[in-house]
């Protein structure tokens, strides 16, 4: 806890796209943090870094919920402002 309360009164963090504890550790510090990306980035469609939208940390299981959610739901969830970041974990 003391890792995660540190982490989160730093003015900015720099996380990979699997940590979940950078991710709480931003949320809980109110700031959107910068993901960093593994692997080969060629051009500017496939960076090494983005901001998140949100602090909110993204959420793993949206992928299954859309698949298996009805026309209609999927339709009022996309209505949020924040459904990409709900929806692009790597």
């Amino acid at each position: 806890m003391a890792d995660l309360a540190l982490l989160a009164e730093c003015r900015d963090v720099v996380i990979t796209t699997g940590s979940s504890f950078g991710g709480v550790a931003a949320a809980w510090g109110g700031m959107t943090p910068v993901y960093m990306l593994h692997g080969e980035h060629g051009n500017i469609q496939n960076p090494y870094f983005w901001r998140a939208l949100s602090p909110e940390p993204c959420f793993w299981g949206t992928r299954d919920f859309l698949a298996q959610a009805s026309p209609t739901d999927v339709s009022g969830f996309k209505r949020s402002g924040l459904w990409l970041q709900y929806t692009q974990c790597h």
